[in-house]
């Protein structure tokens, strides 16, 4: 573990003070030897240098590297940008940071709990888990066994259980952001396993809304449609489907034009 401290921000009286200042970074200048980087709330600012800027992590700008994770001290100027008097890298390598209180230090394992107030990187906002207490009918997975039982009713013990991606067809109705996530909350086809078999009587899981899912999709995904979704768009989502506490949610890789459902 490691803590950096902040230096006294190198503030004009005209200018506002900021400190412990978190985003990530998505550009380097080369001509006026700043950096370009996107806040948790997915808005862009510009930093620039002076050679009074003090680095803690890393030594200098020629270390600095798309992606990283910063944290800044500086003042903001009257033109959006903001004059870094403090530059820290906590660790060159993460691809995920998240920042909040810590909740428990456990003493009997190394473990510890946090209430993290925002996050960045490639992490899902959501914790993506699959298992026998979260499953739910219309969840596409493959099983091994060792064989099937004799019996003519082809009942078998599984060996493993594997959730794998499927493909969904429904209408966006609302378009959100979280992270660095867009978020569709799509109303699935009537005839989509996920809505059909949600009612059944007897199940261990129930859904909140079995016609509802929540869509996520980042730069990784694969856009096969001519405009960003939108509400009202009739879509194909391609990803692996979890069940969040009653809520369904996707990692979505692929987006594609959908198939409009026909009245009957």
């Amino acid at each position: 573990m490691s803590a950096f401290g902040s230096s006294s921000p190198a503030a004009a009286s005209q200018n506002v003070a900021v400190a412990g200042l978190d985003g990530q970074v998505t550009a380097l200048d080369g001509d006026s030897g700043g950096f370009q980087i996107t806040l948790p709330a997915s808005t862009s600012l510009h930093v620039t240098l002076g050679s009074a800027t003090v680095w803690q992590g890393i030594s200098s700008l020629t270390e600095l590297h798309q992606g990283m994770f910063v944290d800044l001290d500086g003042a903001l100027q009257s033109d959006g940008s903001v004059a870094a008097s403090r530059v820290a890298v906590a660790d060159p390598s993460a691809v995920d940071v998240q920042r909040g209180p810590l909740l428990l230090v456990a003493s009997a394992v190394p473990i510890l709990d946090m209430y993290p107030r925002y996050a960045q990187g490639k992490a899902l906002p959501f914790t993506p888990t699959f298992g026998a207490d979260n499953m739910v009918p219309g969840q596409t997975v493959y099983v091994s066994t060792p064989a099937f039982a004799d019996t003519g009713s082809y009942n078998a013990v599984a060996n493993t259980i594997t959730l794998v991606p499927q493909t969904v067809n429904g209408t966006v109705t609302g378009v959100g952001l979280s992270g660095d996530f867009s978020v569709y909350t799509v109303s699935l086809a009537t005839y989509d396993l996920l809505s059909l078999l949600a009612t059944q009587p007897g199940h261990a899981t129930l859904l909140i809304s079995p016609g509802v899912i929540e869509v996520y999709a980042d730069t990784n995904t694969v856009m096969l449609t001519s405009s960003a979704p939108a509400p009202g768009d009739t879509l194909r989502f391609d990803g692996l489907v979890f069940n969040d506490h009653g809520t369904l949610r996707m990692d979505c890789a692929r987006i594609s034009p959908g198939v409009t459902e026909l009245s009957q």
